[in-house]
């Protein structure tokens, strides 16, 4: 059904300038001849005002940052309840606006972040801005606690761009609930995620952030029988929204590429350091070689690439693939957040291994600098110790035999699943693990080096903790 809705033109916008007390866009700073635009696209109940402090903070790196209102005019007052369409759409004008006011002071060169509904309607704008061709050139997309109500979208094909997800463990909110009919798994940015295709993409997952304690404050820990005490504060909150939201429209709209580490999980900015607050990262590539990404018909015994994968008998029980989430369908696991399939491994020995055959036509991986996967510790498994961190080797033997396996501990931690007061919304979250294919060459007094360009083998070896299950996913060769 299409509903037609006023809206007001209305928003905040903050931009570089010479000395303070600036408000006229023709005095804009002319230190640089034009500036990247960030446009802010609120969720319902949120007010396009609340967001200065970040619009603030990208003024002072050098873009042009609005926050518009969404809320539409019913005659007699704004009322929030659009949806993610609606939001979308009302994008466009105020880009026109925005254009006229700065002119040529303002590039065609455009990074949007959604809050809650508007971290949905970031991607149907993209896809909606492709489609019509509106000529913008939307080059960075964020998502802050993205609703995914609004009918599966997925940033791909050819209005795919680089994409960030931030999240919150104690989301009073997006909890992971199923409130649309025909969903089959939990909706949260991390579907989003999972979905998104074509472009590289990251996300960060914080323990104990809510849903508006990125931006405002943390109202919503007591809607699912939490407190507000439990919560990182605010201020620590915000420190992520900040440093990740800033540095990843530097990396895409600025082309800086020195911000890359943060989304591989490689290093952490001060002012997030110092908040002490545990959070993790997925990130994925464009350049990359699939060993297996466990899509497709349901074999485990058979990888992506058609490699055999075995464990020699040595696991208690066989590995189990298939949908991660078991909301609405049958699948592996009944707390997993995930839109796709996935792997599920229990081991009860420090002899217990994973085997993946390596064709010989995907032997030669000399092109490629990381071994990536995906992996979660399985919620309320009794194999995997109370709050400890999971952690086991990763293999890889070439054709002369010669084999090396690196500890996951010394680049990643696995982390125990954050349980929530009410459990039922607790989740087993995927991070991303990169192990640097330098680490299987390097030498080292006792072992061998492995010919990267003749792998024959690849084997996730579970011999450093006694027991564990652990679900993995995207096992692959990337950059």
């Amino acid at each position: 059904t299409i509903v037609n809705r006023d809206v007001r033109m209305k928003a905040h916008v903050f931009f570089p300038t010479d000395m303070p007390g600036i408000i006229n866009p023709a005095q804009i700073s002319a230190a640089k001849p034009n500036y990247p635009v960030i446009v802010i696209i609120h969720g319902n109940g949120h007010d396009y005002t609340t967001y200065d402090f970040l619009l603030q903070h990208f003024a002072r790196n050098g873009f042009i940052a609005a926050s518009i209102d969404v809320r539409y005019f019913n005659g007699a007052s704004d009322v929030h309840g659009m949806s993610g369409l609606g939001r979308a759409n009302a994008l466009f004008p105020h880009l026109t606006i925005l254009n006229t006011a700065f002119g040529a002071k303002a590039q065609n060169n455009i990074g949007i972040m959604g809050h809650s509904r508007g971290g949905e309607a970031v991607i149907k704008a993209a896809r909606i801005n492709q489609q019509q061709g509106l000529g913008h050139n939307l080059n960075a997309l964020i998502s802050l606690a993205p609703t995914d109500q609004y009918g599966s979208e997925t940033v791909s094909g050819a209005w795919s761009k680089p994409y960030f997800v931030l999240y919150g463990s104690r989301d009073g909110d997006i909890n992971g609930g199923i409130w649309t009919p025909g969903y089959t798994v939990p909706q949260t940015g991390f579907a989003l995620y999972d979905r998104a295709d074509g472009s590289k993409k990251s996300m960060c997952f914080v323990y104990r952030a809510t849903h508006n304690g990125f931006i405002t404050d943390n109202h919503d820990a007591p809607w699912d029988g939490d407190v507000i005490a439990n919560m990182e504060p605010v201020a620590t909150q915000q420190s992520f929204t900040k440093a990740y939201m800033n540095a990843f429209f530097r990396w895409h709209l600025k082309t800086e590429p020195q911000w890359d580490g943060m989304f591989q999980g490689e290093w952490t900015p001060a002012s997030v350091s110092a908040t002490g607050a545990k959070f993790f990262m997925q990130y994925h590539d464009t350049t990359f070689k699939t060993v297996d990404n466990f899509e497709g018909a349901v074999n485990w015994q058979v990888s992506t690439i058609g490699g055999a994968v075995a464990h020699g008998a040595t696991l208690p029980v066989d590995p189990s693939e298939g949908k991660m989430s078991s909301a609405i369908i049958a699948g592996l696991d009944p707390k997993s957040p995930h839109d796709t399939q996935g792997l599920k491994v229990k081991w009860d020995g420090v002899g217990d291994s994973l085997i993946f055959t390596i064709p010989a036509a995907h032997k030669d991986i000399s092109a490629y600098s990381i071994l990536s996967f995906r992996v979660t510790q399985k919620v309320d498994s009794a194999s995997n110790p109370m709050n400890q961190l999971q952690n086991f080797r990763v293999l890889l033997k070439d054709g002369a035999n010669n084999e090396r396996a690196i500890r996951v501990s010394p680049f990643y931690d696995i982390p125990f699943p954050d349980h929530r007061p009410n459990h039922s919304v607790s989740k087993s979250a995927m991070i991303t693990v990169r192990i640097p294919l330098k680490s299987y060459t390097i030498v080292c007094a006792g072992q061998a080096q492995v010919n990267l360009t003749d792998v024959t083998t690849l084997a996730f070896k579970f011999s450093e903790k006694a027991t564990g299950e652990i679900e993995i996913d995207d096992v692959e060769f990337t950059s």
